[in-house]
């Protein structure tokens, strides 16, 4: 018999025994000598190897209990920083409802910073954004006011629509797409476009605030409560200081004490 075929008389994976009623009477010649050795060298070889097959599992099986302990041991460790509790706290002393009820009192906590984080998100960003507008309503005015435009108002206007943000610095978007500072766009265009601006030898405000000599004056004021504007009063310093000056007094004495 081939050596590591197994006679059909002996399966290893039905029974552990080996059937000897073959060979009961017979007389054990050379030949059923061998078949008998053969047969418990096979037998022999099963078993063993049963053996080291259910060693090789029982090893694996050590193995991953060991690693499946210790990664449960590591979720009970995990778990009990986030819960606060001791690994060997006793369980059943443990106020559960108590850490319950802390826990949902810093959500709501935790819910009220954020809410008022993105309140102040919020107010900071309108700031900033009327903050902008009137930085750029200022230097405009202010631009303006260094020339004598017919109308400053829609000098303002049309200037305006040329400013970009660069950066931090407001630019005048001048001839051919070439960024310029805004006193030099301004001047440019009241070089360029002298329809804009009065002819030599003509005074007047420049700001787009209509005053008249005396201190009079056939606009509002830009200081009073009712009709404050901010843009009028820079560019009214800028080109006169004294009736701006004797208007803020005005509004300030108009005011109730």
């Amino acid at each position: 018999m081939p050596a590591g075929v197994m006679p059909g008389w002996c399966n290893p994976k039905e029974t552990t025994e080996m059937d000897l009623s073959k060979f009961k009477g017979k007389t054990l010649d050379d030949a059923t000598l061998s078949e008998l050795t053969a047969a418990i060298t096979t037998h022999t070889e099963a078993l063993e190897s049963r053996a080291a097959t259910a060693e090789d599992k029982a090893r694996t099986a050590a193995r991953e209990s060991i690693e499946d302990r210790k990664a449960k041991d590591k979720r009970i460790e995990r778990l009990s920083e986030l819960l606060g509790v001791d690994t060997d706290a006793d369980l059943d002393k443990i106020d559960v409802k108590g850490m319950a009820d802390a826990a949902k009192q810093v959500e709501q906590q935790l819910k009220r910073v954020t809410r008022e984080r993105d309140e102040a998100v919020a107010a900071k960003a309108e700031l900033d954004g009327k903050y902008s507008a009137e930085r750029r309503d200022r230097a405009i005015a202010e631009a303006v006011g260094k020339h004598p435009f017919i109308d400053a108002e829609d000098a303002r206007a049309l200037i305006s629509g040329r400013i970009a943000q660069e950066g931090d610095e407001l630019r005048f978007k001048g001839p051919d797409g070439k960024s310029l500072s805004i006193d030099d766009g301004v001047a440019w265009m009241a070089k360029t476009k002298p329809h804009l601006v009065r002819p030599a030898g003509e005074g007047s405000p420049g700001s787009g605030y209509k005053g008249s000599s005396g201190g009079k004056t056939a606009g509002p004021n830009p200081w009073d409560k009712k009709t404050f504007n901010i843009t009028q009063q820079i560019a009214l310093k800028a080109e006169n200081p004294a009736l701006a000056a004797q208007l803020q007094s005005a509004a300030q004495a108009a005011q109730p004490a």
